[in-house]
């Protein structure tokens, strides 16, 4: 069983590498780059490679699934030109669904990482939306005080970017978390999934 694991773990990350790692084509506009076959380096589950949004594996007994669940870009270094702020998803075969979020800038015709953005486990803390407006990163969590699936509120925060770090500006608001909000649908997945 754990060797099945390891290959699978293994062929996810290294296919990635040719698509994703030192090799790829310079680009010269961020929007070119393909965040949906890319790889990342993930608190949840270390380093992951995505193939059209997605890296599932098996660990024998629990399947283990990553998902890039939300792309936006917009202008956030001041530099004149779109970054891009991606989330992504990853349950680790636990009932648990981790959210983490990166900042992507285009550096010598390559995604360089800017910064990272802390997530959490669906309403402990788990990015419900992100974007770019005005020069600063909006991030949306959801929280709670009582269960990771009991969504109570939603906490958004506004960051600048200075230099590889994320600052908050201004104090958090929050609001009362309504079933109608905008989600990242692998922290809530169907049923049928």
């Amino acid at each position: 069983m754990e060797q099945t694991w390891i290959l699978k773990l293994a062929a996810c990350l290294s296919v990635g590498t040719l698509l994703s790692g030192c090799a790829s084509a310079p680009v010269g506009d961020i929007h070119r780059v393909d965040f949906g076959n890319f790889t990342y380096v993930t608190a949840a589950a270390g380093k992951v490679t995505a193939h059209n949004g997605v890296c599932r594996w098996n660990t024998g007994a629990n399947p283990i699934e990553f998902e890039v669940a939300e792309i936006t870009y917009g202008h956030l270094n001041g530099d004149g030109l779109d970054e891009a702020a991606i989330v992504t998803c990853c349950n680790t075969g636990g009932s648990g669904v981790f959210t983490e979020g990166f900042v992507y800038a285009l550096k010598a015709g390559q995604a360089s990482l800017l910064a990272t953005v802390e997530g959490g486990d669906r309403a402990f803390g788990g990015i419900n939306h992100i974007a770019i407006q005005d020069g600063q990163l909006q991030v949306e969590r959801i929280g709670t005080d009582s269960c990771a699936i009991c969504p109570e509120r939603i906490e958004t925060s506004s960051y600048h970017l200075n230099n590889h770090l994320l600052v908050q500006v201004g104090e958090m608001t929050k609001r009362k978390y309504n079933v109608h909000d905008k989600q990242v649908s692998c922290i809530w997945p169907s049923k049928e999934q």
